[in-house]
């Protein structure tokens, strides 16, 4: 009998300035047809616990978890006649979720923030940096619109991004999402921009926003450090 998250959604709670999970699950049709199950997700100490009726695919949510916080929940299926299996997950609390990337010609790079269900955030604070030179093209993005940005040489690039709620920055909410190769030919030739996934962080210093603004670290007591180009 096994199991799996088929996907996830993260939502901002206005109210509370709290998050909450939902997860799909998908059981396979042998754990419908045989046996009553139950789910239990346990995000570090915290266990929650839900009894699934027998559809192949449930919701399961937990609430009231707070911002600014990189979490693993771990799902475990139970049932009466004995079968564990289980799943893990990895997510974040933070208002940015995603960035969409995309090469607009000219050297230009179109950058999108995606944000949590339901988010309030002001926007995000993009940073590229070569993985060579060290210099680094930070941006910020409001709300849910794209920024173009000309990054300004060839190689590759890493991206990050902070989230900014009421005026500060929180994070990075995205470490070394992607890394951007670009190719900058003659004049006449536009910039390629291919988009691919990186195991290994390099160093990443933090440019100062186009505006004065606080960076707040996670646990909203101490400052992050800021360097200045």
């Amino acid at each position: 009998i096994t199991f799996n998250i088929k996907n996830y959604s993260v939502i901002f709670n206005e109210t509370s300035k709290n998050f909450h999970i939902t997860l799909t699950i998908k059981v396979n049709q042998d754990a419908i047809q045989s046996c009553r199950y139950s789910i239990d997700g346990r995000i570090g100490e915290v266990r929650h616990s839900k009894c699934l009726l027998g559809e192949e695919y449930d919701d399961f949510t937990v609430t009231d978890l707070p911002p600014y916080i990189k979490n693993t929940i771990v799902m475990d299926l139970n049932n009466n006649c004995g079968t564990v299996d289980n799943d893990a997950l990895d997510f974040t609390t933070y208002h940015v979720q995603n960035l969409t990337i995309s090469t607009e010609g000219n050297g230009s790079v179109s950058v999108q923030c995606v944000y949590a269900e339901s988010s309030t955030a002001d926007g995000c604070h993009v940073i590229f940096t070569h993985t060579v030179s060290g210099r680094n093209e930070s941006f910020n993005v409001t709300g849910s619109g794209n920024t173009i940005i000309s990054l300004p040489a060839s190689g590759s690039y890493t991206v990050i991004a902070f989230d900014i709620y009421n005026g500060s920055l929180y994070g990075p909410s995205l470490e070394h999402f992607k890394q951007v190769n670009v190719i900058l030919d003659s004049p006449d030739h536009s910039t390629t921009v291919y988009p691919t996934s990186t195991n290994s962080p390099p160093n990443v210093s933090v440019s100062v926003p186009p505006s004065p603004i606080d960076v707040e670290s996670p646990d909203n007591d101490s400052k992050i450090a800021i360097l200045y180009n």
